[in-house]
């Protein structure tokens, strides 16, 4: 098979090749093979990359995309998991975009990537605009604080078996900076306390 990257292409120039075949006398064939046209494609341009976890568990991704073809791209995100990258599932804003400024994609970590608190996490767009050649590129986060991991439960002192004291104190411990819910309200704001 034969195989040639052609990396002079021009954005919207059309492009014909012709081949003949030389053997190792220094003979050419008369004829040749021509194809044609080809136009020439701009890769897609991702910018402006921002990556936060939000409060909800929800990590926020915000960016630019543009391509001189203003074509339709297909959207992928990827996550770095210690070894290697990872498609992500749980997202929303992937798949088909257009070109456009202040896009974003959520993506809910803890259904992917579960039980991590890692300071140093990377995720990975990438866009596809699916040309034929020079049809995608690929930008990579700075790094931020991807947070899965569920706190401790925390610890109740004991409590009398009986008793008729009103009000009645409960104490204990937990993780700093987690707040304490009773039966799904919040009874202890989050802060940096642990009692």
């Amino acid at each position: 098979a034969i195989s040639y990257t052609d990396d002079t292409i021009l954005n919207g120039i059309n492009y014909y090749y012709a081949l003949t075949i030389i053997d190792s006398f220094g003979n050419e064939s008369s004829s040749f093979s021509s194809v044609g046209p080809v136009m020439g494609n701009s890769k897609p341009v991702i910018s402006n990359l921002t990556v936060f976890m939000a409060s909800d568990g929800i990590v926020k991704i915000n960016y630019n995309l543009s391509d001189d073809e203003n074509t339709t791209f297909e959207i992928l995100l990827e996550y770095f998991n210690g070894s290697d990258w990872q498609t992500a599932v749980s997202v929303s804003g992937t798949g088909n975009q257009t070109n456009g400024v202040s896009k974003s994609i959520s993506w809910l970590a803890k259904n992917d990537f579960p039980d991590q608190d890692i300071l140093n996490a990377r995720i990975r767009i990438t866009a596809n605009d699916l040309q034929s050649v020079n049809n995608q590129s690929q930008l990579e986060s700075d790094e931020f604080r991807l947070d899965t991991l569920a706190p401790s439960a925390p610890t109740i002192d004991s409590l009398p078996e009986f008793t008729n004291e009103t009000p009645l104190l409960i104490s204990g411990t937990r993780e700093a900076y987690t707040s304490v819910l009773l039966d799904g309200e919040e009874i202890v704001s989050i802060d940096a306390s642990t009692t």
